[in-house]
This record gives structure tokens, C-alpha cells and sequence, in this order.
């Protein structure tokens, strides 16, 4: 199953001290055995780096960033995704990038924290929570 992890999921992820870490690192694990694909955003790497630098060395950053890039997909934001989101007006910009970036990536689910960002999209989307207690009852 590829899953589309939203940026907030990739901060989660980076900082323990957030309270949806675990459920994050979860998702990180599984996909370190095999179990899930994970594809994120190009733009994903900036924005994570961008809000981690205020806790962490640059260095720690780098070596961070560089585990996500070999572990995960990239999908693209191209000019074309740009101007599709722009034509879209949907309530939540950065929201229909990362929707539009998925659907390009052909990912079965979106994981955020923030579900009603991509309630105008057909696509699958679930908070992390929500992704694994539904995974861990469909494993035999």
C-alpha cells in the first residue's frame, strides 16, 4: 500500500516531544519492514526543515532529512501542481498541493493530522490513529 504522509505527520515523526510522535514512528516502522510505501511531498523537506531547525543542530537536520529521502518516495510541485492549486481556490492551499502531489505519487491514502484540509478531495485520508487501528485489524 503506498500512504502519503502530510507534513505534519513527517514533524510528528522528527519531534518526541509532539503528542502524535508515536503514532508516527509506528507508521515509520512499518514501512522500514516492508509493510507500507511511504511517498511524500517535495516540498515536504523544506517545510520539516525549516520548523525542526528552531530544536535541532543542523547537522542532526541533515542526517534526519537524508534517512526520510532514502525510506520514502518523492512526489513532485512542479509549476503544473501550482497552477492547479491555484485554480482550485480550495480553502486550504498547502492542503491541495500536497493532495494534488499525491494523486500524481498514485497513493492509496493520504495520512495528516489535519483531516479537513482534504475534505474536498476524493481521496482517502485518515489521521494516523485512525490509518493503524484500521491496518493492524486487517492483518491476518
Amino acid at each position: 500500500m503506498k500512504v502519503f504522509l502530510d507534513t505534519n505527520v513527517i514533524i510528528d515523526y522528527f519531534d518526541s516531544q509532539r503528542e502524535h510522535y508515536f503514532p508516527a514512528t509506528i507508521l515509520f516502522d512499518l514501512a522500514q519492514r516492508g509493510k507500507l510505501e511511504l511517498v511524500v511531498c517535495a516540498q515536504s523537506f523544506i517545510t520539516a526543515f525549516y520548523v525542526l531547525k528552531k530544536y535541532y543542530t543542523k547537522e542532526v537536520l541533515y542526517k534526519s532529512m537524508r534517512f526520510l529521502y532514502k525510506l520514502c518516495g518523492v512526489s513532485p510541485v512542479d509549476a503544473s501542481i501550482i497552477e492547479h492549486a491555484l485554480a482550485l481556490e480550495s480553502v486550504d492551499f498547502e492542503d491541495t498541493v500536497q493532495y494534488l502531489s499525491s494523486a500524481i505519487a498514485n497513493a492509496d491514502v493520504i495520512i495528516t493530522r489535519d483531516k479537513q484540509g482534504f475534505n474536498e478531495f476524493p481521496c482517502p485520508h485518515y489521521t494516523a490513529e485512525q490509518f493503524l487501528d484500521s491496518f493492524f485489524q486487517n492483518v491476518p
